[in-house]
């Protein structure tokens, strides 16, 4: 699996590569800007999901991006994700490796990456365009063959613990045995150390985790995913931190990443230590990116923690009590156009988020230019 997206839209491009048995593996390229049923959006939302009972391997690189701007476009897997990240896998070339060096390591494949930041919101995608996107989930596909590859057990016969006996959310205690600017490994006792990336240290803005740990330091840490690539952990504070806190109750964050869709903000809950990340849309906000930089610090409120999905849904703005399960189907309602896409817009009726008007129900006398000028009913 692997995305696409310009400056203006949280993904324009989704690519899926599958392989089935024996048969030719098969590149498939969803285009997001054309209108999409109902039906072929379930559809791969099934196909992405990795449910205990589903029969099938989902494989990705550095996916946590993806991953976010698959829940905004409404492709959010349809149950909690054990996708397997092959930038965790040891490739044997040292920290944080790229995919085009891992391509040419364990492929022999020489990867063009030139077009990474060519404009992927214009329409045709050039062929050039197509075949990168193309390529780059056929490789992602290649190389889940080779991370299969069983970890060297020659010298775990003294494990206290197995890869079975973690579970996501169980706390351990360990030993940091290195440490780099993006990620830390640590040694919990069980067959193969974890990983725990800057994102999930908890400390706020990370800008290098080696300033932040240090070899032989004990730390607490929770199981956050276990895969065959390897074992995720995390040192962060947990989305159960944040249910029931009320949505009038101001929490301290600092600004962590920016995206063209909102701001990604660590916020820490009532009374804790360590920090989680949240993710601020750009219609919950206060302001505009422009205002906001890394380390800033803000005050942001709790929409939603979604426990199930590890999601922690934040604000920057103050909004009334009425929320969105209050509304009823047929209500009229009068907003304000917040923004427009190419399949709709979306309008602030006033509740935690704005809701979206298809371009097949904005009304057959409805132009882009009245939903441009902001009121509508």
């Amino acid at each position: 699996l692997d995305a696409e997206w310009g400056p203006s839209l949280p993904l324009s491009l989704l690519q899926v590569a599958i392989s089935i048995d024996a048969d030719p593996p098969m590149v498939y390229l969803l285009d997001l800007m054309a209108p999409l049923s109902g039906m072929t959006l379930w559809l791969f939302r099934l196909l992405l999901s990795r449910a205990p009972s589903s029969n099938h391997q989902v494989y990705t690189f550095c996916h946590q991006e993806d991953l976010q701007r698959l829940k905004i476009a409404g492709l959010a897997p349809l149950d909690p994700c054990d996708w397997t990240d092959l930038a965790l896998c040891d490739w044997g070339l040292g920290p944080n490796p790229g995919l085009a060096q891992i391509a040419k390591h364990a492929l022999g494949y020489t990867l063009d990456k030139s077009l990474q930041t060519s404009d992927w919101t214009a329409r045709p995608l050039s062929p050039e365009q197509v075949l990168y996107a193309a390529r780059d989930a056929f490789v992602l596909l290649s190389l889940s063959s080779r991370a299969a590859v069983a970890p060297d057990t020659s010298e775990v016969a003294s494990v206290a613990l197995s890869m079975d006996d973690l579970m996501p959310g169980r706390e351990l205690n360990g030993t940091v045995i290195s440490a780099t600017q993006y990620s830390c490994l640590v040694d919990v006792g069980a067959e193969r150390p974890g990983i725990v990336s800057r994102k999930r240290l908890g400390a706020g803005l990370v800008q290098n985790v080696a300033e932040v740990v240090r070899v032989d330091e004990q730390v607490r840490v929770r199981v956050a995913n276990v895969t065959r690539a390897g074992l995720v952990l995390a040192m962060d504070s947990t989305t159960q931190d944040f249910v029931g806190v009320p949505a009038t109750e101001w929490l301290r964050g600092v600004i962590v990443g920016l995206a063209d869709y909102g701001a990604f903000v660590a916020v820490w809950p009532p009374g804790g230590s360590r920090s989680k990340e949240g993710l601020v849309l750009s219609f919950n906000m206060n302001c505009t990116n422009d205002d906001l930089s890394l380390g800033q610090e803000v005050s942001v409120r709790v929409i939603q923690a979604d426990v199930e999905n590890d999601n922690l849904e934040l604000a920057m703005k103050e909004f009334s009590d009425r929320r969105a399960a209050d509304l009823e189907v047929g209500q009229e309602l009068t907003g304000l156009v917040t923004s427009l896409t190419p399949y709709g817009f979306f309008v602030d009726v006033g509740v935690e988020r704005p809701g979206l008007v298809h371009q097949s129900r904005a009304g057959l006398g409805l132009a882009s230019e009245r939903a441009a000028a902001g009121a509508v009913r």
